[in-house]
């Protein structure tokens, strides 16, 4: 019998790739998705798997869902483990016996799983070793390090780090230049300006990168401690909380901007676009008989309740011709060619002395 405190992982047998040592995979922590409330860990090829399992050597040996390994509370308050087969066709061993399909079996510290087949499985007429053996363990918590991180491991966690807050990305965040962030960094960034703050390309509205955030709870959110994973769930918490808050203010000042537009003279017969376009930044909001004529943003002149006029935005970068002998991709032109450039600098003269 197992206790809850107990650590569960998976150990690969070194057999499985004899001639290819560097390939032998590190140990497969099942704890850290228990610990998170889940019974059943699943193993197979589809990424939706909490172990995902694939080998170049043997590919589809497994299935997409090919087995799952359940925790199971008694009746008498133990926990015990067990290994379910998903009906597939090459099965799955406990040692040396084949699971009947769909069949489960209580599996114990040091028990022999194999994925696929037996030790030896035959492909093309040629018998090899079973690539997904592995030592089903369990140990007690405080005597199990934590996994030391590898190479790869690192380079995914610097990945993964938001270039506002320097801390791994939580609620992220996409812009259309590609770069993301967490949710309340890139919303509390864009109450300032509307650029990436890694490569300044204009942006209106911060996009939910839901992709980047399951890709992290399937990869680096399994080496992390409880009190790591905990700290996590609450700093979540509060970005969405903050990014929701944020978001419905934008909305509500967005909505508060086109309509003070509108009540301008003549706006009536503005064209939609060009309010779009006072919204997005292609187009600035000039303060008239104001302090300023200079364009500023749609919140700044709410706040002082100026009379407003809408004007092209000379701050935007016009896109840049193409080079004389360059490639002809297309005819037709962006918006941004047709907006108005800041005159040149005079080129200044010397006057020689006699």
């Amino acid at each position: 019998m197992a206790n809850i405190t107990s650590t569960a992982y998976l150990k690969h047998l070194p057999e499985c790739e004899p001639d290819r040592p560097e390939r032998i995979m590190r140990d497969i922590l099942l704890h850290p998705f228990f610990n998170r409330g889940m019974q059943q860990v699943r193993v197979g090829r589809h990424p939706a798997n909490e172990v995902v399992l694939e080998s170049e050597r043997i590919p589809l040996l497994l299935g997409r869902f090919h087995c799952y390994i359940e925790l199971d509370l008694q009746p008498n308050q133990d926990y015990v483990y067990i290994l379910g087969d998903k009906r597939t066709t090459n099965g799955c061993y406990v040692g040396s016996e084949l699971l009947p399909p769909g069949g489960r079996k209580v599996i114990t510290h040091g028990t022999i799983l194999g994925f696929g087949g037996p030790q030896n499985v035959s492909r093309d007429g040629r018998t090899q070793r079973n690539p997904f053996r592995f030592v089903f363990m369990l140990s007690a918590a405080e005597e199990l390090p934590p996994p030391r991180p590898t190479r790869s491991m690192q380079e995914l966690q610097q990945a993964m780090m938001c270039a506002v807050c320097h801390e791994t990305m939580v609620d992220a965040h996409i812009l259309p230049c590609g770069h993301s962030y967490c949710g309340a960094c890139i919303w509390t960034w864009s109450e300032r300006r509307l650029t990436c703050p890694e490569c300044r390309t204009s942006f209106r509205t911060p996009t939910e990168n839901t992709l980047l955030e399951d890709f992290h709870e399937l990869t680096l959110a399994q080496s992390l401690t409880p009190e790591e994973a905990v700290e996590r769930k609450k700093r979540k918490a509060e970005c969405v909380q903050e990014r929701t808050r944020m978001k419905r203010n934008r909305g509500q000042t967005e909505a508060q901007t086109r309509r003070n537009v509108l009540r301008q003279p003549g706006a009536a017969s503005l064209p939609r676009g060009l309010i779009e376009g006072v919204l997005m930044g292609a187009y600035a909001i000039s303060v008239t008989g104001g302090p300023s004529d200079r364009p500023e943003r749609p919140a700044d002149v709410l706040r002082r309740g100026g009379t407003i006029r809408v004007v092209p935005n000379p701050y935007r970068q016009p896109r840049q011709p193409p080079q004389p002998g360059g490639h002809r991709i297309s005819d037709h032109r962006d918006p941004s060619d047709h907006a108005p450039q800041r005159p040149p600098r005079p080129t200044p003269t010397t006057t020689m002395a006699p």
